[in-house]
């Protein structure tokens, strides 16, 4: 409570005044006094009077916001912006010409200009112009062999190095299967018989092509029947639905078990699967070989192997009784789902099988020169079908 004069003023404190005991701590009565004590002392405190005057100075607008003074420093100003824009003009003329004097390198012309450096410029355009006219006049539309050739060396080391396959000029020129091979007495070299394999895989059902097989029937026809009727299908057994239940990459890859699906089985349309045809002349020397399966020279069964490289190892070991005239590529393929231990990747099946009709041909006199110009290893018409085969090739690549 604050009086001035006959008011009386009430002030409140932020936070109110309490007593600074705790209650029951001591007796009421001296806690009284105590409280009127401290609140008359921080009323004293309130309303105390400053002795010193701290106040800011009072602010002469005059002394400071004189109109002479304004005026000179505007002018000032103006005169300042007036030499800075002088300097920028005369920094932008020298950065565009180049300075009338350098000071530092004595060897430079005292009048420099940007003349001489469009000179050297021009020059410099004049000659790259001279240089791009020349080459474009060298060129022709057509290349020459020699650069043909060069360009085409390093077009196949790459193309060979991307590709999966093997070149297919390569194939073409791998020697024949039946280059020093012996015909039985009494066979002729007739139309041989062809078979083919739709290929695909087990879960996904994606075909992966067809490859057709030329059988040697003039050189071991035992062997080649007990194949044909597999593919015809024999008693409740066929080569549809049979897996390859070994791919070695890089060599080959067998097939044909008719029986257990996992290359124990095997079944042969003679007693015993005893044959005699050991005609051991042709050869593992190309690609897409077809031969038999079984180490033992005698007996034979519906198991056989297909080559993917010349494996000239086992020529007196596995009897070759024909080899891939169509669909090399597909071959290929199926080397690609191999591995090194001979577990495929994935499960290949023969979906399809089946013998092809041969065409028979119209006139007589040119089955006789067909006949007549046929080489040992079939004649022209195997001749034909490597090219085809080579155009197929290159064709998927």
């Amino acid at each position: 409570m604050v009086k001035k004069g006959s008011e009386t003023k009430l002030m409140k404190f932020d936070p109110p005044i309490k007593s600074r005991y705790l209650p029951g701590e001591i007796d009421q009565d001296i806690e009284k006094v105590d409280f009127e004590n401290y609140k008359g002392h921080r009323l004293y405190c309130a309303n105390m009077k400053a002795v010193i005057d701290n106040k800011a100075p009072k602010f002469d607008v005059e002394i400071y916001y004189d109109r002479e003074k304004l005026l000179a420093d505007a002018r000032a100003a103006k005169m300042n912006y007036k030499e800075n824009l002088e300097i920028t003009k005369n920094i932008n003329t020298i950065f565009r010409m180049g300075g009338k004097v350098d000071c530092w390198n004595f060897r430079e012309k005292k009048h420099k200009t940007d003349q001489l450096e469009k000179k050297e410029m021009y020059k410099r355009i004049m000659k790259d112009n001279r240089a791009l006219y020349e080459k474009v006049n060298a060129l022709s539309s057509e290349y020459s062999p020699r650069v043909m050739a060069k360009h085409w060396k390093v077009l196949k080391e790459q193309i060979e190095s991307k590709s999966r396959f093997p070149w297919f000029k390569e194939i073409c020129k791998y020697p024949s299967i039946s280059a020093n091979a012996i015909r039985p007495l009494g066979e002729k070299s007739g139309r041989r018989p062809r078979c083919f394999f739709d290929l695909e895989l087990a879960q996904s059902n994606l075909p992966l092509g067809r490859i057709v097989i030329e059988l040697y029937a003039d050189y071991v026809p035992l062997i080649c029947a007990n194949f044909e009727a597999f593919c015809k299908g024999h008693n409740g057994l066929s080569y549809r639905g049979t897996p390859f239940h070994r791919i070695l990459s890089g060599y080959w890859c067998q097939g044909g078990d008719v029986t257990k699906f996992n290359g124990i089985g095997g079944a042969s349309i003679y007693e015993d699967n005893t044959v005699l045809d050991d005609n051991y002349t042709l050869q593992h020397s190309r690609p897409g070989v077809l031969s038999t399966c079984s180490d033992d020279k005698k007996t034979f069964d519906s198991k056989f192997n297909l080559t993917f490289r010349p494996l000239r190892t086992i020529d007196d070991k596995k009897v070759v009784f024909g080899r891939v005239v169509k669909g090399i590529q597909n071959l290929f393929k199926l080397e690609a789902y191999g591995t090194k231990f001979g577990k495929p990747l994935e499960k290949v099946i023969v979906s399809k099988c089946g013998i092809l009709q041969l065409k028979r041909i119209r006139h007589s006199s040119k089955r006789q020169s067909n006949q007549s110009n046929r080489t040992s290893d079939g004649g022209e018409a195997n001749e034909a079908n490597e090219a085809n085969e080579a155009n197929e090739a290159l064709n998927h690549k």
